[in-house]
Formats: C-alpha cells, structure tokens, sequence
C-alpha cells in the first residue's frame, strides 16, 4: 500500500511523486502504455529505481512487452508493472479495432497483417494483451506537447477505451514549473472530455 507518498530526487525542487495513495490487490497488472518516445520504460526506471530495458532518443525502442514487479507481498502477490512498445500507426489500429465481425477481426490480423504489417499485428497482440490481463493503464503523454498539436492522443483514448481498463494519464516531462504548471491546465482541460480517463496526474519519469 503507498499512503501519501511523496518524492522528490535530490538536487531538485520540484515532486516527482506528490501525495500519491494506492492499495495494490494480489495479482494487479499495471501497464504503461503510450506513444514511443513518451517517456514508457524511464517511468518504469524511475518507480523501479533500476536500470532496466532500452532508453534512447529514437522511435520503437521497447519492441515487446516487459514485465517487473514493482512491490512483492508476504503472501506472495504483486503488484506488476508491464513496460509495453508503443503503440506505432494508432489511427490504423483504432480502425482496425472499430471492427464488429470478430472472425474478420481475427482473420485479416492473424493472416494479413502478420505477415504484410507486423507493426501493426503488434499493436493488435497489444491491444488484446492489455484488455485480457491489465488492470489499470498509465498512460504518459508529454507535457512539451501542446493537446491541439498531439493529434495522435485520440487514437490511442479511443484504443484504450476499446481495452476497457481504467486509464491513469501521467503529465511527463514538465520542465520549466511555471510553463509546465500552464501547460498541464491545458492538458486537464483538454482529457476531461474522455470518459475513459479516471484521473490526470503529473508524474516526470525522466527525473
């Protein structure tokens, strides 16, 4: 359990973690899932306190999902923390989620896309992956990003809708506290119109 967990590194000012409380169940999955290059596997760095996966200026680094358990009970349950690829074409994959027919679905992923759109067959696994096992998502977005220039965040809300899970958005990469703090109104405002996020959270996982 964290109860009002607060963290700030040292030689900085500003919290990491601020007032932050959760109560982690036998076998939660946490998953973080966002946009390559959103900072996924440098939170997973941050909450570890490990040096773990790839971290690297350049897109799909993270090419399969990673699990690590982030606290271990005495009775043996955990709550884990899955370091997940990145979404890559998410307007293709929302359409491709947006299909009713769950033999075409199946079909035109397993056969098609498989071999003629790996990438996108990822995406799909992904998706289905998250839907089946996860319990919550965290989802980075980068607060150097105005909302009206992040166009790829509709598709990945309407995906992660699709997934069903309750969505956790993490405001990283605040730099400046004034600009950061404007910015984050912007970003609050602005996910406030998708019902699949349950809460905004400023949270730097490259801290």
């Amino acid at each position: 359990m964290f109860d009002h967990v607060n963290l700030i590194y040292p030689g900085h000012d500003r919290a990491v973690l601020s007032d932050i409380s959760f109560t982690a169940k036998p076998g939660t999955v946490t998953a973080i899932v966002g946009r390559s290059g959103s900072g996924k596997t440098s939170l997973v760095r941050t909450l570890l306190g490990q040096d773990v996966g790839e971290v690297e200026d350049a897109p799909d680094v993270t090419q399969a999902l990673a699990a690590y358990d982030l606290v271990v009970a005495p009775d043996g349950g955990a709550l884990r923390l899955w370091d997940t690829p990145g979404f890559g074409d998410s307007f293709r994959l929302a359409g491709r989620l947006r299909r009713k027919q769950r033999w075409l679905a199946w079909l035109v992923r397993e056969v098609w896309d498989r071999r003629f759109h790996p990438a996108l067959w990822r995406g799909q696994r992904l998706a289905l992956e998250l839907r089946a096992r996860a319990s919550v998502v965290l989802y980075p977005v980068n607060l150097l990003e105005s909302p009206v220039d992040a166009v790829y965040v509709l598709p990945e809300l309407e995906i992660l809708a699709w997934v069903g899970k309750p969505v956790l958005v993490l405001l990283n990469q605040g730099g400046d506290q004034g600009a950061g703090d404007r910015r984050a109104a912007e970003w609050r405002h602005h996910l406030g119109g998708f019902p699949v996020v349950q809460r905004v959270l400023c949270l730097d996982g490259y801290t």
